[in-house]
């Protein structure tokens, strides 16, 4: 049998996924209840065969919700993110009147580290104002219960296997029709130990979960973000001063606030998106009660009662989210700083 020329094998691959497409969107209608497939009209390299990859290929829910299962994105979801196709030119910058009002458009939010302390508050604070929240930990159990509580979506997750962010990334898109607003919170202080005691696999594990887990997690969401899109990566005061005991820490949280800064002057004018790093200050959370557990610093004989509670890095992170933070674009943002505080609503420090 003669070889098939190069035209012919493109035109005889794009068939097999168009087969393929078909099988996914009927096995997801069937699934799903209410769903239905409908039209996808994204250009792409084959306009006479309907969307971005050649067939028409998207899924519509009863909420008027689409999710593109040809590669492209959503073109329209009810949340009135304005998403780019696959062969769009990329968005123009953001200005004032731009992007999305959240109190009109709850944006749905990405969370990892979402069990507990910081995670947990910020959860609960976006589901009260109407997001749909995914809720990413390795704690299953946790998530699963903080899911049924407040109406998200637990997707257990090691964000130190960028092959399983992508797979959770995905469900949440497919789940709420799109992202908005991504929040990088998963960390560890672990180890705790001079650095000539400290052993260099727990150093490396520090920097997977620190700064390669927020990496993955970008790499994986930022593609999905629409103009007005966010993104706060959720670093430290560590990031900027060197304490006892917590190298590989500061190391980390240092590399994630440059990562957050060149992300911003990447993607922000280029996409439409905005970016932040955040400080939340010293948090009555798990991790202060490991740190009193092993106290290398100063920062371990600091009382429970000089502690902040989650609730506050919550708000912040929530106002940081509104187009009224849009100043701060690109800044890490410091939760000890009285005009952020006083902008976000949250009680000054004493």
């Amino acid at each position: 049998m003669p070889r098939l020329c190069s035209g012919e094998d493109s035109h005889r691959q794009a068939d097999k996924n168009v087969r393929l497409r078909r099988m996914l969107a009927i096995f997801f209608a069937k699934t799903r209840m209410g769903w239905t497939v409908a039209n996808c009209h994204q250009q792409g390299p084959w306009p006479d065969r309907g969307g971005a990859c050649g067939e028409a290929s998207m899924l519509k829910s009863p909420g008027s919700r689409e999710v593109s299962i040809c590669g492209g994105r959503p073109e329209r979801h009810r949340y009135g993110l304005s998403c780019r196709g696959t062969t769009s030119s990329n968005p123009s910058p953001s200005s004032g009147e731009s992007g999305y009002s959240m109190a009109e458009h709850p944006a749905p939010v990405l969370i990892t580290g979402a069990s507990r302390g910081i995670g947990e508050a910020t959860a609960r604070l976006f589901a009260r104002k109407g997001h749909r929240v995914a809720l990413l930990a390795r704690s299953a159990a946790a998530i699963r219960s903080l899911a049924d509580e407040i109406g998200g979506l637990a997707v257990p997750c090691d964000v130190t296997d960028e092959m399983v962010v992508r797979q959770a990334v995905r469900k949440s898109v497919a789940e709420f029709g799109g992202i908005g607003i991504v929040i990088n919170n998963a960390g560890t202080l672990e180890p705790a130990a001079r650095i000539l005691d400290t052993k260099p696999s727990d150093w490396t594990r520090n920097i997977e979960v620190n700064l390669f887990g927020p990496l993955y997690v970008l790499r994986q969401t930022v593609p999905f973000l629409p103009k007005g899109g966010v993104v706060i990566n959720v670093s430290s005061g560590a990031a900027a001063n060197p304490l006892v005991g917590w190298s590989a820490y500061c190391a980390s949280k240092a590399g994630l606030s440059m990562l957050t800064r060149v992300l911003a002057i990447e993607e922000s004018d280029a996409r439409g998106i905005r970016v932040y790093g955040f400080l939340p200050g010293v948090v009555d959370t798990e991790m202060q009660v490991f740190n009193r557990a092993n106290r290398m610093n100063e920062v371990g004989d600091l009382k429970r009662e000089a502690l902040r509670p989650p609730t506050e890095p919550a708000q912040i992170m929530y106002f940081l989210c509104t187009l009224q933070a849009a100043d701060l674009n690109g800044q890490i943002v410091n939760a000890r700083d009285g005009a952020v505080r006083a902008r976000a609503g949250v009680p000054m420090l004493g």
